[in-house]
């Protein structure tokens, strides 16, 4: 391209390679799969008045931020199996494997217990990692260990948490009766009824003696 002022420039290409973009970090802070992680060539031929092009490379170093090893990508919890952080542009998004899975490091995504080395199992479910186990003295809820780790559940109604059988039955057993359901005071019923009238549409302002027009109902589709 000629610049009007004698000058042949020659047009900036640039063109990076990326080395190792999926490489996996080793278990510990430093853990996780980086869509940055890798060495920037960067090949720029620049305008020169002889024709020939410079090039130059460098190292272009890991950003990180609070949780994030690397401004892009999927990160273990450092404190917690069944949590996994997400980062885009250094911003770190707490996950929840759910369903009693744990975080996978080597597969980076959540995974049956079995396959992930290093979590310990919560005390609660030392004897059976996905058996239940009673809550205390309460006869309707229960925590259900889900590979290792407990969470808190209730029975369905008019059923009780059978301490025996570990499991939610019928009532009466050794320790809970049949469960009653009280309705609630007068008080709260005239409430919530007032509360479910529907209040009358807005008057248009009219002049005075003047009588608004009926509104007719739409008809149901």
């Amino acid at each position: 391209m000629n610049s009007g002022q004698g000058e042949v420039l020659t047009t900036v290409h640039i063109k990076i390679s990326v080395d190792g973009c999926d490489t996996v970090g080793v278990a510990g802070r430093r853990r996780g799969v980086g869509a940055t992680d890798y060495l920037h060539l960067l090949t720029s031929p620049f305008a020169i008045k002889d024709g020939r092009s410079k090039f130059f490379q460098y190292d272009d170093a890991p950003i990180s931020t609070e949780h994030c090893d690397w401004l892009y990508g999927i990160f273990g919890h450092e404190t917690s199996c069944t949590r996994y952080w997400t980062c885009w542009n250094g911003t770190a998004t707490e996950q929840l494997c759910i369903g009693g899975l744990l975080y996978n490091e080597n597969t980076h995504s959540c995974d049956w217990p079995d396959n992930v080395e290093g979590c310990q199992k919560h005390p609660l479910c030392n004897d059976d990692a996905n058996g239940n186990v009673p809550l205390g003295k309460s006869c309707n809820r229960y925590w259900q260990c889900q590979g290792g780790y407990p969470r808190l559940q209730r029975c369905p109604a008019m059923l009780v948490f059978d301490r025996r059988s570990l499991r939610c039955v019928v009532p009466p057993t050794e320790d809970c009766e049949v469960p009653t359901t009280q309705p609630p005071p007068p008080e709260e019923v005239e409430q919530e009824g007032e509360q479910n009238i529907p209040n009358p549409p807005p008057r248009p302002n009219l002049p005075p003696g003047a009588v608004p027009l009926p509104v007719r109902n739409r008809p149901r589709n």
